[in-house]
């Protein structure tokens, strides 16, 4: 399957690492893993199809949590990035926020993609012990994704250690279980073979720039109301979640009937109490012994906690749990009282200057600026194969450097510059494949 028709899922930083192996183990035929991190050991010992080492110049451990070695690094890695991101119909983000990297490169792939891709996110927020520094932080990186992404999740950290008895390790193997679970289900949705595919226009409307949760179960074809139960515990699912309108996707035998597929929308019904529209998808596996279920759905106004807080007025803020009219913002969809509001553009073809003051962000020079500047033009899909930097005191032993990533570089999407039926504009080594040993 060509590159550009895979669903493509990038884990960033060292949670977006681990989650990322938990997908790469299920072999997932329509998944390309793409794996970015600043820590270069911990990189290179991941599981992924591609790998992107950013180093930060700082050290090769990672950022130690600075947004600027972060930022630096992004911007020195600005053609990686885009190559991570582009040239696929789904791109799926994971990892944990508040930190350095992740921070600082998911809200940036989102600004990468190109118009079309749906982009579907779950990350990783800070336990409350971590400080507000880092809440802060992950909490405006988060908002910066929602605004770009068709579907953004979080996974509350604090849910890990509401069962004390369980081990670290455990706890944090099965909440990146679960977000395999979430990749897994939104993959059968995209599939080509699938019966009932998600529909990506309807997934915005559903999901955009709303409050969403998440949980995934499996379950033996008659114990359908358990696997609900099961999903409700989800650490990526609201406590007493009433849900306004909901997403079930339904990995299940060949066998399966249409009755069954309506109790399992039954079962969603009743465990939620769906109060706007229950959409679905179905792909069936003959290899599936049992029926998996993910369940996507927003809060009802009328949602509440244990302690009686309103989920909707927390999780969506002021200015989306009421309908007064709010100022255009950036990234925000128009909200005028002349017109019915329409959603703003989700995805991007190209890097915007971003606002100074969303600190997580991508400075607005250099390497950002030098990509701004390309053509609207989509360019052909190119193999995503970065180099590392080069190193003559930590090489023993001489490498070959291969131009093989983009054979016009800067000047990929500008009209060809002809002479005597030669495009100038392509450097001689690489027109005339001559590779070039470095010293």
């Amino acid at each position: 399957m060509n590159a550009s028709n895979k669903i493509r899922v990038v884990g960033i930083g060292a949670a977006g690492l681990r989650m990322l192996e938990c997908v790469h183990a299920l072999n997932l035929p329509n998944v390309l893993t793409v794996g970015i991190d600043t820590d270069i050991a911990r990189l290179e010992s991941a599981k992924a199809a591609k790998k992107l080492a950013m180093r930060t110049g700082v050290s090769d451990c990672g950022t130690g949590g600075q947004t600027k070695a972060a930022k630096d690094a992004a911007m020195q890695y600005i053609q990686y990035l885009a190559k991570a991101a582009r040239h696929t119909r789904v791109l799926v983000l994971i990892g944990g926020l508040g930190g350095g990297t992740a921070s600082i490169v998911a809200p940036i792939l989102t600004k990468l993609a190109d118009k079309g891709t749906a982009i579907i996110a779950a990350f990783a927020m800070p336990f409350e012990v971590e400080g507000e520094g880092k809440r802060e932080l992950a909490r405006k990186s988060f908002e910066f994704i929602k605004s770009r992404a068709a579907v953004a999740i979080s996974l509350k950290n604090d849910t890990l250690i509401d069962d004390g008895a369980a081990s670290f390790e455990d706890a944090y193997t099965r909440a990146n279980g679960k977000v395999a679970q979430l990749v897994e289900l939104i993959a059968c949705g995209f599939a080509d073979n699938a019966f009932l595919k998600i529909d990506a226009a309807e997934l915005q409307s559903y999901f955009y720039k709303k409050a969403t949760f998440a949980g995934a179960a499996q379950a033996e074809a008659g114990a359908i109301e358990a696997a609900f139960g099961e999903i409700k515990k989800s650490p990526m699912m609201a406590e007493n979640l009433r849900a306004q309108n909901m997403l079930v996707c339904v990995k299940c035998p060949k066998k399966f009937s249409m009755g069954q597929i309506k109790e399992v929308l039954k079962a969603a019904n009743a465990a939620f109490d769906a109060a706007g529209k229950i959409s679905f998808a179905v792909c069936a596996d003959e290899a599936c012994g049992e029926v998996k279920i993910l369940a996507l759905a927003t809060p009802a106004e009328n949602t509440a906690d244990a302690e009686g807080e309103s989920v909707f007025a927390r999780e969506t803020g002021p200015e989306e749990a009421t309908p007064a009219p709010q100022p255009e913002a950036e990234c925000e969809p128009p909200n005028n009282a002349e017109y019915e509001p329409q959603p703003a553009p989700v995805f991007a073809n190209r890097v915007e200057a971003i606002a100074p003051e969303t600190e997580y962000d991508a400075p607005a020079e250099s390497g950002a600026k030098r990509v701004a500047e390309e053509s609207a033009e989509t360019p052909p899909p190119v193999e995503f194969k970065p180099e590392p930097a080069a190193d003559a005191k930590k090489q023993p032993a001489k490498e070959q450097l291969q131009f093989t990533f983009d054979e016009r570089g800067l000047f990929e999407n500008t009209p060809r510059n002809e002479r005597k039926n030669i495009d100038v504009d392509i450097p001689t080594f690489s027109r005339k494949h001559i590779k070039i040993t470095l010293l």
